[in-house]
């Protein structure tokens, strides 16, 4: 269906078209970080952070450097990708510790006793 509304989008305004074939396939790499990293060590996940956020620091250093344009494009690719990036790490669930011991998961039995008596609600209700 995608295809079919990017050709009928191609015909009618190629401008249009070109973009939303970045956008899509912008999004597509998207997911495609999203599944692949859901899969990696909360360790590695970390490690890619990390290096998102210095990613990030470089590409502002690039840009706003005084020495020479040069280095301004790059910069800001960097910057680019480095913040799509983390935006799209950020989005991984970490695992909680909860599951690793199987106890914890295990549903505990509630006392009546423990959630207070009845003549307590009654003092506490107006009359």
């Amino acid at each position: 269906i995608v295809g079919i509304i990017m050709l009928v989008l191609g015909a009618l305004a190629p401008g249009i078209s070109t973009f939303a074939n970045y956008i899509w396939v912008v999004f597509l790499v998207a997911i495609l970080i999203l599944v692949a990293a859901s899969y990696l060590p909360k360790r590695t996940v970390g490690i890619i952070t990390r290096l998102c956020i210095a990613g990030i620091l470089l590409g502002i250093l690039g840009m706003i450097q005084p020495f020479t344009f040069a280095l301004f494009k790059p910069g800001f690719l960097l910057l680019l990708g480095s913040t799509a990036l983390y935006i799209i790490l950020s989005y991984i669930p970490t695992p909680s510790s909860a599951s690793a011991n199987p106890e914890v998961l295990e549903e505990l039995p509630v006392s009546i006793g423990t959630l207070g008596s009845g003549s307590d609600l009654e003092a506490k209700t107006p009359a």
